[in-house]
């Protein structure tokens, strides 16, 4: 019986690893609420500014647009906001600072008269799950 269980347990992990081997290699990346940044990633260290190579492939990217850039304080608590671009053309902005004792929380912003993810104009503070 010992050695059914060790059998049964060895192929549950063997299945296991299988099934996260294959949704790796799928590429999927996550769920689909939240795709991969079609314009990357980026962490920037203290001071630094997002790379123009990033501002221009958010500009050129159209509603596909998604750009997230993570940021430390200056404490060096990172702030990740995800910028991406609304069939309007607005630029929305969420900021996550969940990680940042002092700031906590998650900020959404809509910038309608936005340029770029780096002159964002005038922006209005929306809240979720009213």
């Amino acid at each position: 019986m010992n050695r059914m269980t060790k059998a049964t347990a060895a192929g549950a992990v063997a299945v296991l690893a299988a099934i996260l081997l294959t949704s790796c290699a799928s590429g999927s990346g996550g769920s689909p609420a939240s795709p991969p940044p079609s314009c990357g990633a980026y962490r920037l260290g203290q001071g630094q500014v997002i790379p123009q190579e990033a501002v221009d492939c958010f500009a050129e990217a159209g509603v596909d647009g998604v750009l997230k850039v993570t940021a430390p304080t200056t404490e060096g608590d990172p702030i990740i906001t995800t910028y991406s671009r609304r069939s309007d053309g607005a630029i929305e902005v969420q900021m996550d600072m969940t990680q940042d004792p002092y700031g906590g929380g998650t900020a959404f912003l809509v910038c309608p008269d936005a340029v770029s993810v780096v002159e964002l104009g005038d922006c209005e503070e929306q809240h979720r799950g009213d």
